[in-house]
């Protein structure tokens, strides 16, 4: 059971998928990304330790952290900012690939899927059908 949620934020806008770093009874700390939808349980679970003005606050700040790692400089020229949208696909691939029913898939097209993917849904999708699949092994 989960006794402590060290850091948590919203992964979209419709603040329905978060991130977040839990502490377990047992000591143990592990990342999640959580579904409303897959998992409300969890969800409501998390939203309740972390609060969501703490919820809201640490996105703010989860996104202003994010906008200005995109910034970069190239050979000397004005400052860019990197699409965002892509360093949020990125980030929501790398929670993907690092779940542990995804770590231990032998389903090689869907771990193809998450890495190819454009959008958030494809990535959260194949990740869910891995699970899933995992479940009734």
């Amino acid at each position: 059971m989960i006794e402590k949620v060290k850091k948590a934020y919203y992964l979209n806008n419709a603040k329905t998928i978060l991130f977040a770093e839990v502490v377990y009874a047992n000591g143990n700390i592990h990342k999640h990304t959580v579904d409303k939808h897959v998992d409300p349980k969890t969800f409501n679970r998390i939203e309740r330790l972390y609060t969501v003005d703490s919820l809201n606050k640490e996105t703010s700040n989860h996104i202003s952290k994010t906008t200005e790692d995109a910034k970069y400089s190239k050979e000397g020229k004005e400052d860019h900012v990197v699409n965002i949208e892509f360093r949020r696909i990125f980030l929501t691939k790398e929670l993907a690939m690092t779940m542990p029913e995804v770590i231990a898939s032998t389903n090689k097209k869907l771990k193809r899927r998450i890495r190819k993917a454009t959008e958030d849904m494809e990535i959260i999708i194949a990740a869910a059908a891995i699970v899933r699949m995992d479940m009734y092994k």
